[in-house]
C-alpha cells in the first residue's frame, strides 16, 4: 500500500514537470486587476446559517479584494504556433496531473 502511494506520487511529480508553469507578467495583472476567483457555484452546508455558510457569506463580502494568483493563467495568442503549442502542453499536463 505504501509502495503504491509513493509511486503514485513519483508519477504525479514527474507529470506536472511535463509542462512549465507561464510567468504571470505584470500586463497580464494589469488585465485581470478587476478579476477575482469565482464563488462556488454549489455550496453544501449541513444545516441552515452554519459555518460553512457563514464563511461563503463572509468570501461574499471580500471576493473583489483578492488576487487572482495563484490560479493557473495560461497565456495564449492564437496566431502564434509557438503560444498555441505551449499553452495546450500546459494545459495537458494540467489534465494528466487532474
Amino acid at each position: 500500500m505504501a509502495r503504491a502511494l509513493i509511486a503514485a506520487t513519483f508519477e504525479l511529480r514527474h507529470i506536472s514537470e511535463e509542462a512549465e508553469r507561464p510567468e504571470f507578467t505584470d500586463e497580464m495583472g494589469e488585465q485581470l486587476a478587476d478579476s477575482t476567483p469565482p464563488l462556488p457555484s454549489v455550496l453544501v452546508v449541513f444545516f441552515e446559517r452554519d459555518a460553512i455558510e457563514a464563511h461563503f457569506y463572509d468570501e461574499c463580502q471580500n471576493m473583489t479584494e483578492e488576487s487572482p494568483e495563484p490560479n493557473l493563467i495560461i497565456p495564449l495568442n492564437a496566431f502564434d504556433r509557438s503560444s498555441v503549442k505551449m499553452a495546450l502542453a500546459t494545459l495537458a499536463a494540467v489534465c494528466k496531473t487532474l
